[in-house]
């Protein structure tokens, strides 16, 4: 009879685990869906449909760098601390939604440059958040997580799908294709993710202890020959990236491809 009931619960266990797991999987893909609507196609949307100029466009992109720096204060400094992190996770969303909307109504230099700096500086948290809570809810993180952050590459290319087949019209106007629409289908996507991390159970919760405002612990680290290399690495490998993330629309119009 114990090993019945023990079989038993370790079966409720699994169970809840596979469930959990289902849980952060459409966390991710709803992640990175909102980010699969924007960053491939707006610097294309910038030049084609707002006209804007390179150094315009290039001065907007370039407020993505922004939130990079600010992240991860916001990260230490509240998430589980002062709220928990599925429930700032949902704020973010929320807010996002909100901006992203407001985006789409811009069609001027400076409006553009404000709204899409305060989304990174909204949206930006999202990425570290996301992570934590998928760790704070895996038994077995380093084994599980890889699995659950493919859905964010699945909801990536996911977007552009759902964008091409059924939110560009190249009939309308005229024009090749209706490219801003990809920030109403962002700003609904942020808005459905919002009520979905709504739903997910608070995880870890820790002390509010006090936070070094400098974390010299994390400096002392950076100093050490291998995380040193791999920074710079990383660093090379982001400059690059931001090169074929927003570059690659634009060449491929260059090319004569459609929107579609």
């Amino acid at each position: 009879t114990t090993l019945i009931k023990y079989n038993h619960s370790a079966f409720q266990r699994d169970d809840t685990m596979k469930l959990i797991q289902l849980r952060l999987s459409i966390m991710m893909f709803l992640q990175f869906f909102t980010a699969g609507c924007i960053m491939p196609v707006f610097s294309l949307y910038l030049k084609q449909d707002l006209n804007f100029t390179g150094t315009q466009i290039g001065l907007i992109l370039a407020m993505s760098a922004v939130p990079s720096f600010l992240s991860p204060v916001i990260g230490a400094f509240v998430a589980d601390r002062l709220i928990s992190a599925e429930r700032l996770l949902s704020i973010c969303h929320f807010a996002g939604a909100a901006v992203m909307g407001a985006l789409f109504m811009q069609k001027t230099f400076y409006p553009v440059l404000f709204f899409y700096l305060l989304y990174g500086l909204i949206a930006g948290p999202t990425f570290g958040l996301t992570t934590a809570i998928t760790f704070h809810h895996s038994t077995d993180g380093t084994k599980t997580f890889g699995g659950i952050r493919l859905w964010g590459t699945l909801g990536w290319f996911t977007a552009a799908w759902v964008f091409s087949f059924f939110c560009i019209d190249s009939r309308s106007s005229g024009k090749d294709g209706d490219l801003h629409n990809t920030l109403l289908l962002a700003a609904l996507t942020l808005f459905l993710s919002g009520i979905y991390s709504m739903t997910l159970p608070v995880g870890l919760k820790r002390k509010n202890d006090r936070v070094a405002l400098i974390p010299k612990d994390s400096l002392s680290v950076m100093v050490l020959p291998d995380i040193l290399i791999l920074s710079v690495l990383c660093l090379v490998i982001t400059f690059v990236d931001r090169f074929y993330t927003f570059g690659g629309a634009p060449y491929l119009k260059s090319l004569g491809f459609s929107d579609k």
